[in-house]
């Protein structure tokens, strides 16, 4: 890019601000001392999330939520967010769902499993703003403005080797994200030309390696490419010039032509999209609220409060494997006609179905039942006639709860005192 571009989006410059002068600094040296298995050495409970036991193979968005780092599967609505960390930047999640990464409070860059465990810290250099992981986990992209000759440096980082190295340098503000495994990141408008999705990559002889995407209506931020490389979002300043915001709406992108295809949104303030893993739907965020709009339809629904939003997993229903639900204690007593059970939902789905009690085929009591993730609820079971006939007398005797749901059956033995 030609020196002495400058664009004003206000947006990234507000990111840049969060990364103090002290921290640039430090990383025009890039110091690379972790080990990709070196265990973070943070206080209990701080970054930590051992309590999450079930496999998280759903879909599974992550964002930014105030200060901490928050995940939840966004097909199942209304389920509740998971805090993964309480402080933290987020660095997004891997293409697959099971990994989310963030930049801890002392600057460590950590990644851990969605479904739950302690982080394992991956860099312990300056990280800086806007860091992303790549769909596979093996490398991070992020950015440094360096103040004392106005540029803004892009690198990437590849965790087996660490190594730092940079693939972009410009006078101007370059977002960035991800294509499958290659970087990209957008340019303004400078010297007549549009403003351009590129492919970034140390072995060109510029910045720009290739030109992915034109847009000539306005300013391009915050570009993301789908998991099957047919389509890439991003958002459009819509008539801005190089010195406007990066606010606009969100547009999708043809790989093969690098023309629009269509507007998915409309509202001036829509930014940080991120495709669904079957390119079906996009989240991004809106005046700090979490949104997904559907790419066929343009149906929006929010989420809830949060930015920077990245999505990993496919679709589970509801909650599918990613949700899975347990009975908490041994013992139950019948009273008035029901039998109070406590069902607890762990991964990142809500955890619904029937729950009944009985022994072989004869069922004694039941009730429907839907946990959110990461709640426990109490399920009052009703007595069905051979229920009522069976504990009409003073006694105790063992039998099976079963929970059918999430496309699977968990029973479990239980001491029911009548």
């Amino acid at each position: 890019m030609r020196a002495g571009l400058v664009c004003g989006m206000s947006r990234v410059r507000a990111l840049v601000a969060a990364v103090s002068v002290a921290v640039v600094a430090t990383f025009l040296v890039p110091a690379a001392v972790a080990t990709a298995d070196a265990p973070t050495t943070g206080s209990p409970g701080s970054d930590t999330r051992t309590s999450r036991a079930a496999a998280a193979t759903g879909s599974v968005l992550g964002y930014q939520c105030g200060e901490g780092v928050c995940l939840v599967d966004p097909d199942v609505p209304g389920a509740q967010p998971v805090v993964v960390a309480p402080d933290g930047r987020f660095a997004g999640v891997t293409a697959d769902g099971r990994t989310v990464a963030w930049v801890q409070p002392d600057g460590n860059l950590v990644t851990a499993p969605t479904a739950g465990g302690a982080p394992t810290t991956v860099y312990t250099g300056a990280v800086g703003f806007q860091p992303v992981i790549s769909p596979d986990g093996g490398s991070f992209l992020w950015q440094f403005a360096v103040p004392v000759n106005g540029f803004y440096y892009t690198y990437r980082l590849d965790v087996a080797t660490q190594d730092v190295y940079g693939i972009a340098a410009c006078s101007c503000t370059v977002t960035h994200g991800w294509a499958g495994p290659t970087p990209i990141g957008v340019f303004p408008t400078d010297n007549g030309r549009p403003s351009r999705i590129c492919k970034l990559d140390r072995s060109g002889d510029s910045s720009c390696v290739a030109v992915l995407v034109s847009e000539t209506r306005g300013q391009l931020a915050f570009p993301d490419g789908s998991a099957d490389g047919q389509t890439y979002v991003a958002s459009v300043d819509v008539g801005g010039s190089e010195f406007g915001g990066v606010d606009g709406p969100i547009a999708l992108f043809s790989a093969a032509t690098g023309a629009v295809v269509k507007d998915l949104t409309s509202h001036p303030n829509d930014v940080t999209p991120t495709l669904s893993q079957e390119g079906d739907r996009v989240a991004f965020e809106r005046d700090d609220q979490i949104v997904i709009v559907d790419v066929a339809t343009g149906a929006e629904r929010v989420v809830g409060p949060g930015v920077y939003p990245s999505w990993g997993g496919t679709r589970s229903q509801q909650g599918g494997d990613n949700a899975a639900a347990s009975v908490r204690g041994t013992s139950v007593r019948v009273k008035a006609g029901k039998i109070k059970v406590k069902i607890t939902c762990a991964g990142l789905g809500e955890c619904a179905g029937k729950a009944t009690l009985g022994k072989g085929k004869a069922v004694l009591a039941k009730k429907s039942y839907a946990v959110a993730a990461g709640r426990t609820a109490t399920v009052k079971l009703k007595l069905t006639k051979a229920g009522r006939q069976r504990f009409a007398r003073n006694g105790k005797v063992r039998l099976t709860l079963s929970l059918r749901g999430n496309g699977t059956t968990v029973r479990k033995k239980l001491t029911v005192r009548y």
